[in-house]
């Protein structure tokens, strides 16, 4: 009698439940839609195209622009964009190219989460999807890395790093998503035989870059005649390394 009335409980949710693997996707006259088993719409017919893509469909509007779908049909990406990219690895990172033809990162709710946007991904001599690692190509035409190597399904994190220009020894590294409003950065100098804490909200090595927080850090002992780099943390206050690491306004 007592598994009779669990049986009962459950029945409902049992009864409910929607498999996503009989999610179809049909067209009707010219125009695209998702039906369920029992032929329920689940994405109204009103799309020029569909597609699957691992956790998610890709619809195609009147305007020829791709928007993101959750399999329940509830929009993840409204924003109207050129095309996604979405590797089944790793199904809660996604790339999206906008209309103006930039790569945005976002995650699973359609957040976007990186404060740098790119151009292009290189498809020649770039890494497998099975890698834990992507070449992609900065605004400027700058190559640098993202690294899936701390990536969960749970909490999806990846780093940008990327090379200074002129200081080939160098690397900066964001971390992504932001943490309290804030992109923490770390610096690797002297071809990695130093690398910092990642406590950074900003990481210069040329002068342009300093004018930014004119009157808002020191200065003064940013331009050492030994600087290599200048970690600005949070509170505005910085750090002034060497090129072997060395803090020298400690």
């Amino acid at each position: 009698m007592k598994n009779f009335i669990i049986l009962l409980l459950c029945f409902p949710s049992i009864l409910f439940a929607q498999d996503d693997s009989t999610l179809q996707i049909k067209k009707k006259g010219d125009l695209y839609g998702v039906v369920n088993s029992g032929g329920v719409d689940i994405i109204e017919f009103k799309y020029k195209n569909i597609e699957k893509a691992c956790d998610y469909f890709i619809i195609t509007n009147c305007n020829d622009h791709k928007m993101l779908l959750n399999k329940k049909g509830a929009e993840v990406i409204s924003k109207e964009m050129k095309k996604f990219k979405i590797n089944c690895l790793r199904a809660h990172i996604i790339l999206g190219t906008n209309l103006a033809g930039e790569i945005e990162i976002y995650n699973s709710a359609g957040v976007e989460i990186s404060p740098i946007k790119f151009g292009s991904i290189p498809s020649h001599l770039n890494y497998s999807d099975e890698s834990n690692k992507l070449v992609i190509t900065k605004l400027a035409g700058q190559k640098c890395l993202l690294d899936f190597s701390d990536y969960s399904d749970e909490q999806p994190k990846l780093k940008i790093i990327e090379k200074p220009k002129n200081h080939n020894s160098a690397r900066v590294i964001t971390y992504l998503p932001a943490e309290n409003g804030i992109f923490l950065q770390q610096v690797s100098l002297n071809n990695e035989r130093f690398l910092s804490p990642p406590i950074y909200q900003d990481i210069c090595f040329e002068q342009d870059c300093l004018l930014k927080y004119q009157g808002k850090i020191d200065m003064k002992a940013a331009k050492s005649l030994f600087t290599k780099a200048v970690g600005i943390l949070p509170n505005r206050s910085i750090h002034v390394f060497k090129n072997d690491g060395t803090i020298i306004n400690k």
